[in-house]
């Protein structure tokens, strides 16, 4: 779906009216909503159910296997809220966005590709896109229950990843490599490349977390050298860097 529908390297701007695409729940249902060709850069909103901001009236999509969306290459702001069950992939486009991701639903697939351009990806319940640079604060990341996989793409960009899990006082285990973010809260967890900067924000429980590998020069040349900050909460954490993580024998 595109102004140069089936090419979909158009906009949405054409979209003024309510539209639902409903896929009935009964096969492998696909849909693409392309704003590729948009350079004005905008902010928007995905649900489960609805893509709104990109086009003048919010797009309504039920029973899909798969949902494309591509982003056009202005400094985009997209806030997702949760996603469908099935599959579904964001392409930023080539300005320097933002995407915030608050939660997802068992069973279902999220990539997003951040393209050229410096992209910043949030990943928290009360995290917000914006043009501030300001990331969440307070948020948790026990929503967040599929696959998700993150691509900053573009290896010579500054790509950012921030997970909060600041609102979590209980504490949690959870466990980075140089390409997974696994545990924290979460159901299945992260695979991220082509990130320069990663961040993760714990809360005040007590944490226990294994750092096993990180990324760095020589590590070939299709993933991005990546800086890991881990910041601590107010309690007392314990973090244990090694290649076989809390078994200490790496």
């Amino acid at each position: 779906m595109s102004s140069d529908a089936p090419t979909n390297s158009g906009d949405l701007d054409g979209i003024a009216g309510v539209l639902t695409i409903d896929g009935d729940s009964t096969g492998s249902d696909s849909a693409v909503l392309s704003d590729a060709g948009d350079s004005s850069g905008d902010t928007g909103t995905l649900t489960s159910s609805v893509l709104s901001g990109f086009s003048p009236a919010a797009i309504t999509y039920l029973g899909l296997a798969t949902l494309d969306i591509d982003l056009g290459s202005g400094h985009d702001n997209l806030t997702i809220e949760d996603v469908h069950g099935g599959t579904t992939t964001v392409d930023a486009g080539a300005g320097d966005d933002d995407v915030a991701l608050q939660e997802t639903v068992a069973g279902s697939t999220l990539t997003l590709n951040g393209d050229a351009g410096d992209d910043d990806f949030q990943l928290g319940s009360t995290t917000v896109a914006n043009d501030s640079g300001a990331v969440g604060s307070t948020g948790v990341l026990s929503d967040i229950d599929g696959t998700v996989i993150i691509d900053g793409d573009a290896p010579q960009a500054s790509d950012t990843l921030h997970l909060d899990d600041t609102g979590n006082s209980g504490g949690g285990i959870g466990t980075i490599t140089r390409d997974t973010l696994t545990g924290f809260g979460m159901t299945v967890g992260v695979t991220y490349i082509d990130v320069e900067h990663l961040t993760v924000a714990l809360g005040d429980g007590v944490d226990l977390i294994d750092v096993t590998s990180t990324n760095g020069p020589g590590d070939g040349d299709a993933v991005s050298e990546t800086d890991t900050i881990l910041r601590l909460g107010g309690g007392n954490d314990n973090v244990d860097v090694s290649s076989t993580g809390s078994t200490g024998s790496g």
